[in-house]
């Protein structure tokens, strides 16, 4: 992705590139729409929007969350399918992602995050007052979406394979820690090795060169926000579906199945899918059946 093609600051450049994009990105199966709003450290965030034509009926509206290295623009064909079910989809680049400003990669606030997503959320509840909002997070966004949860008010959250139980040892979590305070953009890892070596074609073809990389600050945050997830899952009172590929390299589904069996929260789901053999729940090969589950879920809670 070209620097130009990112959200600068510049009033009359950023409403250039919303201009473009929108010319772009118009479709003839709903209404496409674009625009921008102040991040929680004074930065643009870039967000897309899918809605139903205005003769169509509208059940709500569904936030979608990306992952690590994700981006809003990956989720069209999703939000298609759900524009289709009488739900208008909207999506946001975190700090450092898609579009929006800052460095490629680098997630320097967990709660930053969280406060941007909480904004978001007001945005889209007032667009679509008296609706019910739900969270689709995606991975790292899973996790997002559920933490969120403790002070967003979402009427349900589906989870596509959530980043719930982390592989760091005590020893590598320390080394992530420390290296995330006196180097917070180093290069410490590529991702060629997992979401690359994904066997599905839908990740090569989003994954940007400059953008398959781990910053040390990003992995820390992920690791702070299992760790505060996991003390204050009692907390959560918002209906929970979780899914995730039984075969998932990247993201433990033990983690899923161990965190939604412990929580005492009524309506909760658990999808598990021997058959699917990717972590990417929501490409193109795979997010039909999912969303079925999904649209199960949130349509079981009106």
């Amino acid at each position: 992705m070209e620097s130009g093609d990112i959200l600068s600051g510049d009033a009359e450049a950023d409403k250039l590139l919303l201009e473009k994009v929108n010319a772009e990105c118009s479709v003839n199966w709903g209404v496409f729409g674009c625009d921008a709003f102040e991040g929680w450290d004074g930065g643009a965030r870039f967000w897309r929007s899918w809605r139903p034509s205005e003769d169509e009926e509208l059940k709500g509206a569904v936030i979608v969350v990306h992952g690590l290295h994700g981006h809003s623009g990956r989720y069209e064909h999703v939000a298609k399918l759900l524009v289709s079910h009488g739900y208008s989809t909207f999506s946001f680049d975190g700090q450092g992602h898609g579009r929006s400003s800052g460095a490629r990669g680098h997630l320097k606030s967990l709660d930053g995050l969280l406060t941007d997503l909480k904004k978001f959320h007001s945005i889209i509840a007032v667009q679509e007052t008296g609706k019910p909002v739900y969270a689709l997070g995606h991975s790292m966004g899973g996790m997002i979406a559920i933490v969120a949860s403790l002070t967003v008010e979402l009427d349900g959250i589906f989870a596509s394979a959530p980043s719930l139980k982390v592989g760091a040892s005590p020893i590598q979590a320390t080394v992530i820690k420390v290296l995330s305070a006196i180097a917070p953009k180093l290069v410490v890892k590529s991702l060629k090795g997992n979401l690359e070596g994904d066997t599905d074609p839908f990740i090569k073809l989003v994954l940007h060169p400059d953008l398959v990389l781990i910053l040390p600050c990003l992995p820390n945050e992920i690791l702070k926000g299992v760790k505060s997830l996991q003390a204050k899952k009692a907390q959560l009172k918002v209906p929970l579906a979780i899914a995730h590929s039984l075969h998932d390299e990247v993201c433990d589904p033990t983690g899923s199945k161990a965190f939604i069996e412990s929580l005492d929260l009524p309506g909760k789901k658990l999808y598990l899918y021997d058959d699917i053999k990717v972590h990417e729940l929501l490409s193109p090969q795979t997010y039909e059946r999912v969303l079925s589950d999904m649209l199960d879920f949130i349509n079981s809670l009106s």
